[in-house]
């Protein structure tokens, strides 16, 4: 498919002064941005969609939960959504988050199968999901002492403040209080998020990392609602 550069509708907009709502937010996320195809636009991610990403059904999403490989070895991120088109794989996440090249396997506005109870669930009538992020690693055996590098930590703070900014009646920045709260998570954080007792993902060096990565993804949000009127919860007002 061709990467659409049409920005997603919440930010195709500008201000009074005339700046593009989409420049913005580039500025503020370090060159991220989100298109009219639900898609990360950005020169650190690669778009490798798995064929899930046109028959899973529709989400607006609300949490963002973070995962970790955790495989015998380090796995690069065209090897794992290389295992996520697999016919007998039925799990993946939406995107894999690289020390190089982070790859998108599904679209924001679609359900993505890593998160067992969160990954579609219903609240007032709506149906809702998860954003997954799976991360490198250097293998399962390294996993509790091995936090994100800092290109990871970019992408998973400029990613997060993007689909804030796209879906605002949705997701916030803050720690989930229950497993169908808005917020951003980690794997292992409650039963409903993972099939499998005993489960740690992402491990304990990146579990320390998570306060950090939502307060930059909260001072990305202010910045960018001082500077288009943008309001959590609101978004733009037209």
């Amino acid at each position: 498919m061709t990467l659409s550069l049409i920005p997603h509708p919440a930010i195709n907009g500008q201000t009074t002064s005339g700046k593009r709502h989409v420049d913005i937010l580039k500025w503020i996320t370090n060159d991220f941005y989100i298109n009219n195809q639900h898609l990360i636009v950005s020169p650190h991610v690669r778009v490798n969609l798995i064929p899930e990403a046109s028959t899973q059904a529709f989400i607006l999403p609300r949490l963002g939960i973070m995962h970790s490989n955790a495989a015998p070895a380090r796995t690069l991120a065209e090897r794992l959504v290389a295992f996520w088109r697999r016919s007998d794989i039925t799990g993946e996440a939406h995107l894999q988050i690289s020390t190089t090249m982070s790859e998108q396997a599904m679209p924001f506005n679609r359900r993505a199968d890593c998160n067992f109870k969160a990954n579609a669930f219903v609240v007032d009538g709506r149906t809702y999901g998860a954003i997954s992020l799976e991360t490198e690693d250097n293998g399962w055996p390294t996993l509790d002492t091995t936090p994100w590098t800092l290109s990871q930590l970019r992408d998973i703070i400029g990613v997060l403040t993007c689909v804030n900014v796209c879906y605002p009646t949705s997701m916030w920045c803050t720690n989930p209080t229950r497993w169908n709260d808005k917020g951003i998570g980690y794997h292992s954080q409650y039963p409903e998020w993972s099939s499998y007792t005993g489960k740690t993902c992402p491990g304990a060096a990146r579990i320390r990392q998570m306060d950090y990565v939502r307060a930059e993804v909260a001072n990305r949000l202010a910045e960018f609602g001082r500077e288009t009127g943008w309001q959590c919860g609101k978004g733009i007002a037209a």
